[in-house]
C-alpha cells in the first residue's frame, strides 16, 4: 500500500515524520474499509497539540479558527472514548523500542500516546514496526462487553 502522505503533502503537514510514519502503518494493518475513513480523517488533521515530551499527540482539525472533531467521515463505533490499537515500534540506529497507542473519540481519531517519550526520535519519519495490534474493530457498531470478574 502506497503511504498516505506524499512528498508534497508531507510539506504542508502539521505532523512530524515520525507521527506520519505511525500513521502509514496503522494504515496498512486497519482492513480496506475501515483504512479508507482512517485515511479520510488523518488528512483532514490541520493541527496537533503535543504534551512536553512529546508523549500525548493530539489531532485536529481546524475550520474558521475553531477546533472540531468530526470534522468528516467517522467510524461506526460512536463509542466516547475507546482503544483502537497499539503499534510496538524501533528505530533503525537507535537502540530501545517505543509503543503508540492509538485512541478515538466518538468514531474519530482523537490521540496518539507514546511511551517512552518520542522527543528525541520525533524527526525520524523511518521505524520499524515489530507488532500491530487493533484493539477494537471500528466498523462495527458497539464494542463487545467485557465482563469483569470481581
Amino acid at each position: 500500500m502506497k503511504p498516505m502522505f506524499h512528498p508534497l503533502q508531507s510539506l504542508f503537514s502539521p505532523l512530524a515524520p515520525l507521527e506520519r510514519a505511525l500513521l502509514d502503518a496503522l494504515d496498512e494493518a486497519l482492513p480496506h474499509e475501515a483504512g479508507q475513513i482512517f485515511r479520510d480523517q488523518v488528512r483532514s488533521v490541520n493541527h496537533v497539540e503535543r504534551s512536553p515530551g512529546y508523549r500525548e499527540i493530539r489531532l485536529y482539525t481546524r475550520k474558521r479558527g475553531k477546533t472540531t472533531r468530526n470534522s468528516g467521515a467517522c467510524f461506526p463505533l460512536q463509542d466516547s472514548d475507546y482503544h483502537l490499537a497499539t503499534i510496538r515500534f524501533t528505530i533503525p540506529g537507535r537502540p530501545g523500542s517505543w509503543k503508540a497507542r492509538f485512541d478515538c473519540i466518538k468514531g474519530s481519531l482523537f490521540a496518539i500516546d507514546v511511551t517512552p517519550s518520542p522527543q528525541d526520535i520525533c524527526r525520524r519519519g523511518a521505524i520499524h514496526v515489530s507488532k500491530v495490534d487493533i484493539a477494537n474493530d471500528p466498523m462495527v457498531t458497539h464494542a463487545p462487553s467485557i465482563s469483569r470478574s470481581a
